[in-house]
């Protein structure tokens, strides 16, 4: 079910989107895909603007987990309200204590004024 989203909040998120694009490159993915879809499969769907964005956070996959991966899910506003991102962390072997903390620091950089794409994957 897609969310409608105004021409504003399009318009910066697309802005977004193409810088995340042009610096992840294939590590910005669609969805959190399973280890068995094919490269083929994975670069030929669309990131959505609504969301979730992924961001593998490296090219391992540990003890099997699969990838880190970062997912970061976008609230209807988004950038334009107070209302913060989720940042969900998939695929890792930390401390949960640890975990959560680097959790709510990703929710405590958040200023509607800066992406958090970027950010949030560079902190991770």
């Amino acid at each position: 079910m897609a969310v409608e989203l105004s021409e504003e909040v399009t318009l910066r998120r697309s802005e977004e989107l193409a810088a995340l694009q042009a610096y992840y490159d294939d590590a910005l993915l669609p969805s959190l895909i399973p280890p068995s879809s094919s490269e083929d499969d994975r670069h030929q769907a669309a990131i959505a603007l609504e969301g979730p964005w992924f961001i593998q956070l490296g090219n391992l996959s540990l003890f099997g987990l699969g990838i880190p991966t970062l997912e970061i899910r976008l609230p209807s506003s988004y950038p334009f309200e107070n209302e913060c991102p989720i940042p969900i962390i998939h695929n890792v072997m930390m401390n949960p204590q640890i975990k959560e903390e680097l959790l709510q620091e990703l929710q405590d950089m958040y200023d509607m004024e800066i992406d958090v794409g970027i950010m949030w994957g560079e902190r991770c």
